[in-house]
C-alpha cells in the first residue's frame, strides 16, 4: 500500500463570522476537538488560480467553506485529484500566524497511490472498450 503525505496550510479564511465569500470562521474548528472531516473540492474554473482546491466541512459543519489549500501545494495536489487519485485530509492543527493576531490551519493530506493506479487502469480499460 503506497501513500504520499503532504502538509498544506489553509488560505483565504476568517476567524469571525462567514465573510462575503461564505468562508466559515476558524473558531468552529478549534471547538471540534479534531472530529471534523473535510472534503477537498477542485475549482479548475477559479479566476485567481486554475489549481485551486477549496476545503469544505464534511461532518459537523457539512458544506461550510473554510478556505483554500495554499497555492504552491494546490498546484501539485490538483494534478493528483484530476488524475483520479484519492486525496484525504488525515489530520489538522490550528496554529497562530507569525503576526500574532490571526489563526490558520495546517492540514496533513494523504494521497493513496494504489487507489489511483487501480482507478487509472479502470479508466484506460473503459476508454479502450469504447474504441
Amino acid at each position: 500500500m503506497s501513500k504520499m503525505t503532504v502538509t498544506a496550510y489553509l488560505r483565504g479564511s476568517t476567524i469571525g463570522n462567514p465573510n462575503s465569500n461564505g468562508h466559515f470562521y476558524l473558531a468552529s474548528l478549534a471547538s471540534t476537538h479534531k472530529v471534523e472531516k473535510f472534503k477537498l473540492v477542485r475549482e479548475p474554473d477559479n479566476p485567481y488560480d486554475p489549481h485551486a482546491i477549496l476545503v469544505h466541512g464534511a461532518k459537523l459543519y457539512k458544506g461550510q467553506k473554510y478556505g483554500y489549500i495554499e497555492a504552491s501545494i494546490a498546484r501539485m495536489v490538483s494534478h493528483y485529484i484530476d488524475g483520479g487519485y484519492r486525496v484525504l485530509v488525515t489530520d489538522y492543527d490550528m496554529y497562530m500566524c507569525s503576526d500574532g493576531e490571526h489563526r490558520s490551519v495546517k492540514f496533513t493530506l494523504e494521497i493513496d497511490m494504489d487507489a489511483a493506479q487501480k482507478d487509472s487502469y479502470r479508466l484506460r480499460r473503459a476508454r479502450l472498450s469504447k474504441i
